[in-house]
């Protein structure tokens, strides 16, 4: 980040004035310099979880494939068509909570740059103020 330099001003209107921009410029950066570790931030919090659910997903379908055969080869002779049905009805139940809890990640939204947007309302009050 930029430290802000202290520059005494010079007398009268211009000094005061470049006094003000250089200040502008300086939290201008410093909020970009926030914005943009965010944004990183979240790019590397997103691909590692994006890693994470393809293993995630991998794993448990080969859980649930070799499970599933476990269970209809356990039941072949008697109730070879109950143990399907019953299998095909668990995987529609766990899609459909699946389902359910993928759409409360949607509608519950991003925290994309919260930190960033805090500091610039306490700017824009902090100008106010005055």
């Amino acid at each position: 980040m930029l430290d802000a330099v202290s520059v005494p001003p010079k007398p009268g209107l211009f000094g005061s004035l470049r006094a003000l921009a250089t200040t502008l410029v300086t939290i201008a950066t410093t909020r970009l310099e926030i914005l943009a570790t965010e944004y990183e931030q979240e790019k590397l919090r997103l691909g590692r979880m994006l890693m994470l659910w393809i293993a995630l997903a991998f794993f448990a379908a080969m859980a649930l494939i070799f499970l599933s055969l476990l269970l209809v080869m356990l039941f072949w002779d008697e109730h070879r068509m109950a143990a399907i049905g019953a299998i095909t009805l668990a995987y529609t139940l766990l899609a459909i909570a699946a389902a359910g809890w993928l759409r409360h990640e949607v509608q519950r939204g991003s925290h994309l740059f919260s930190v960033s947007l805090a500091e610039l309302r306490k700017d824009r009050q902090a100008l106010e103020a005055r």
